[in-house]
């Protein structure tokens, strides 16, 4: 996050609606649309930047706030893909009111 001065990394295996930018490393490319996040990691040297976005828009679901938020002021955020490491609590969303199961974000036999 340092070297690329990004304010935020996204967690998530690919999909087939993550659009991904420039490759930063291994791992890490920049990248728009949040689409199946579950875990986040906030530069803390950029906490004026979301208290800020607070303030100014408000809140919502996560995936909607980052993205409007991160929108609104021409920002990109990180994306750290190829490997699961979270996973989707069960319960209803907040997004669209639907009962979603406990799972992982694409690769079959994670537990």
């Amino acid at each position: 996050m340092e070297k690329f001065n990004y304010k935020i990394v996204r967690f998530e295996v690919p999909n087939f609606q993550t659009e991904y930018g420039e490759k930063l490393s291994e791992n890490l490319y920049s990248g728009d649309l949040i689409i199946m996040t579950h875990c986040y990691l906030i530069n803390p040297r950029d906490r004026d930047f979301f208290l800020d976005r607070l303030d100014n828009i408000g809140w919502h679901t996560p995936d909607w706030w980052l993205n409007f938020s991160f929108s609104r002021a021409n920002e990109k955020m990180a994306i750290f893909r190829h490997l699961a490491l979270t996973k989707q609590a069960s319960g209803v969303s907040a997004v669209d009111n639907t009962f979603r199961p406990e799972r992982f974000t694409g690769i079959e036999g994670i537990d």
